[in-house]
C-alpha cells in the first residue's frame, strides 16, 4: 500500500464524498442504535475495507455507544495473499479478527464457485460464506445478525 493511501491521507480525501454520505444514510435510516454491536467483515478489497475505515471514523466521534467487530473470513487464501491482507490491516490500523475456513477446497472444481459462496443455503452447505460469518460472529462476538451488506 502507498504512503498517500494511508489513513489520514484517506481521511482527508473522502470526507466530502463518501464519509458525509455515510453518516447521512446512518441517519436517514436510524442504522445504528445505542448498544449496538455491528460486525463489520473484510474480505480485504477496497469495499469492506473502505467500510471498516467508516465505522472507525464514525466511532471516533462517538456520539452514542455502540461497538464494532472486524472479522476477515480466510477461505483458503495462498499465504502470500493472506500476508498482504494483514500488512494492509496493520498499516490502516484496522484490529481485525481472522478466522480460517476450508471454503476454497470445497470450490476448486466449480465452474463459477463465487455462485455457490453467495447464494442461500438450506441448509447451509460447506461453501456458504453467509452462514459461516454468521457462525463465526457469534463465536467471536457474540453478535445477533438480522440483516446483511453484501457485496
Amino acid at each position: 500500500m502507498k504512503e498517500r493511501e494511508s489513513p489520514l491521507f484517506l481521511q482527508k480525501k473522502f470526507q466530502k464524498t463518501i464519509l458525509n454520505r455515510f453518516v447521512m444514510a446512518l441517519n436517514e435510516y436510524d442504522l445504528i442504535q445505542p448498544g449496538d454491536k455491528i460486525a463489520c467483515c473484510i474480505s480485504g478489497g477496497k469495499d469492506s475495507v473502505l467500510m471498516a475505515k467508516l465505522f472507525q471514523e464514525i466511532k471516533r466521534h462517538n456520539k452514542f455507544p455502540f461497538e464494532v467487530e472486524y472479522l476477515v473470513m480466510d477461505p483458503g487464501y495462498a499465504p502470500e495473499n493472506r500476508r498482504l491482507l494483514e500488512e494492509n490491516l496493520a498499516l490502516l490500523e484496522i484490529p481485525a479478527t481472522v478466522f480460517e475456513t476450508r471454503i476454497f477446497t470445497h470450490v476448486e472444481n466449480e465452474k463459477n464457485p463465487c455462485y455457490l459462496c453467495a447464494r442461500p443455503s438450506c441448509p447451509p452447505a460447506p461453501t456458504s460464506r453467509m452462514p459461516t460469518l454468521q457462525a463465526e460472529g457469534r463465536s467471536i462476538c457474540n453478535i445477533s445478525f438480522s440483516y446483511y451488506l453484501l457485496n
